[in-house]
């Protein structure tokens, strides 16, 4: 039967189907590289691995890989920035147009300046594994579980390669490993996605499935389906829906945290810091709008410094662009405090005529 998580999200609770998840190294490689990629979508992926939506296996294998390879690859992507060129000389018949050919001399000069200076700079956040990439890679493996290399799995990995099995090359064990590591830790009946690049893993006739050997194999181990995606991005794509639901519930959360500490504030203090944090969750549930104008009402923590410029812009911004969520008699708590959101009456009016 298939495997769900569920979330909560605006006061209801929505089944959705858990999805199990294996990225390849060179996928997680593709972030020092020239590539298509997008940190942020790894970050939603971390999003949803929290509350439970999806479950992210990493093994030992694919962490070493990374970043045994990583220097590689960057230094690659460096010379080759470094080697980009810019013309080195214009026919003498451009110098005709001189007031264009000097300004693009001086552009020229500019850009030679600026990619040093970035290349530099570069360098020595890599040295420093300073790079978001490595930031983003370093958060995400140490939010999962990383399986290890087990004896058992290593020797059945060597069998393959030797019999000549895929996925892997001759001579070369780490996709074996993981292949089998994946067959010990993946709950029985769970389908699979596979994200990687690799062509160890890819059918020969059609370059979007699964090598039918692997896939077969997995279909009678594991009672269940294995779905490959060459790329992160093409992943997300097709399951933006269920990624994109655990984002807004982790914002949802979030959000109620810190209703509560509004409502909970013991300080004036207290009441800006919350508010500076929970005007970037707009735009609030309805509950929370309802919860927030309550704490301006009985909290005079807030209510005692409603006329300060964040808090008034705070809830005149509730008023304003949250109004149909709003009761009746909250409405007119906050119209009491704030005139602005008044509509202008008729004895304001000009004559007309």
């Amino acid at each position: 039967m298939p495997l769900t998580g569920s979330v909560t999200t605006v006061g209801r609770v929505v089944r959705v189907p858990k999805i199990y998840v294996f990225i390849d190294s060179n996928i997680y490689l593709n972030f020092y590289d020239f590539a298509v990629e997008d940190l942020k979508e790894l970050e939603k992926m971390k999003t949803a691995i929290g509350n439970g939506t999806m479950a992210l296996f990493v093994t030992q294998q694919v962490v070493d890989e990374v970043w045994r390879n990583r220097e590689r690859q960057i230094g690659k992507t460096m010379s080759q920035l470094r080697s980009e060129k810019i013309p080195r000389e214009y026919p003498v018949y451009a110098r005709d147009e001189e007031t264009l050919y000097t300004a693009l001399q001086k552009a020229e000069t500019t850009w030679q300046k600026a990619r040093t200076a970035l290349l530099d700079r570069l360098r020595g956040r890599a040295v420093g594994k300073r790079l978001r990439a490595d930031t983003v890679l370093s958060e995400l493996f140490a939010s999962v579980k990383v399986w290890k290399r087990r004896a058992d799995a290593v020797a059945r990995a060597r069998q393959r390669v030797e019999l000549g099995n895929p996925p892997g090359k001759r001579g070369s064990l780490g996709d074996a490993v993981n292949w089998e590591i994946l067959k010990d830790s993946v709950p029985e009946r769970a389908d699979l996605i596979l994200v990687s690049g690799d062509s160890d893993f890819r059918s020969d006739l059609d370059k979007t499935q699964v090598m039918p050997f692997l896939k077969n194999e997995w279909k009678k181990d594991k009672k269940s389906e294995i779905t490959l995606y060459t790329s992160l991005l093409d992943f997300v794509r097709k399951h933006q829906a269920d990624v994109h639901l655990s984002v807004e519930h982790e914002r949802v959360v979030q959000q109620n945290r810190l209703v509560s500490q509004l409502e909970m504030s013991t300080s004036f203090m207290d009441t800006h810091a919350v508010l500076s944090r929970l005007v970037r969750s707009f735009p609030l549930t309805d509950g929370n709008v309802e919860r927030t104008i309550m704490a301006l009402k009985e909290n005079n923590q807030v209510g005692w410094i409603g006329e300060d410029p964040d808090v008034k812009a705070f809830f005149l911004r509730i008023g304003r662009d949250q109004r149909m969520a709003i009761p009746s008699h909250l409405m007119d708590e906050l119209l009491s405090r704030y005139a602005e959101l008044r509509p202008q009456s008729e004895e304001d009016d000009p004559v007309p005529f």
